[in-house]
């Protein structure tokens, strides 16, 4: 798995054991060549029940009434809520599918020490 960093652009209601509260997390990444925001996929795996319930009092904070991309996908868009893009969190992914979203993307934590702009996909997982 590698490590990548990502900005949280919105928030997908959850569904069974976490209705009523997070279910997945949209990504977004800048184009190295115009800094412009796209969407880069979802992270949904190891979430502790106390970091949904901290990561949800952070989010909820955060949010905005409409996206901040237009390329997030109509599916993806169901049952989202949108933050502002200034949120940085790292990911472990096993890389990145053909249309260069994540894959198999595990959130590891807030990076609080970067911001939106420090962005950028690692070398190993350019398009």
């Amino acid at each position: 798995m590698r490590l990548n960093l990502v900005v949280v652009i919105g928030v997908r209601e959850g569904k069974g054991s976490r209705v009523s509260g997070i279910g997945s997390l949209l990504l977004a990444v800048p184009d190295d060549a115009t800094g412009e925001l796209f969407y880069a996929g979802r992270v949904e795996t190891r979430f502790t029940t106390h970091q949904l319930q901290a990561m949800e009092e952070k989010l909820r904070e955060k949010k905005v009434g409409k996206a901040s991309i237009s390329d997030v996908p109509e599916v993806d868009r169901d049952g989202v809520w949108w933050v502002a893009p200034d949120l940085v969190e790292e990911v472990a992914l096993a890389g990145r599918t053909c249309d260069g979203k994540v894959r198999h993307a595990v959130w590891r934590g807030w990076r609080d020490d970067k911001d939106p702009g420090d962005v950028r996909w690692t070398d190993e997982l350019r398009r």
